[in-house]
């Protein structure tokens, strides 16, 4: 929520969602990368559903 700078609510799930499909697709991520992931999921509008694939 603080990386992204929102509160409780449905998006927080849909990042949570979208964490843990990419870890489950591409492995363990450090921190750094799983920030930077993150951010470009959300920064590209949160995609169509919650998929960890470009």
């Amino acid at each position: 929520m603080t990386i992204l700078d929102i509160g409780p609510g449905r998006e927080v799930g849909e990042a949570y969602a979208f964490l843990l499909e990419l870890r489950m697709e591409e492995g363990p991520k450090s921190p750094e990368e799983a920030e930077a992931a993150l951010r470009a999921w959300w920064a590209h509008g949160r995609g169509e559903g919650v998929s960890a694939r470009p």
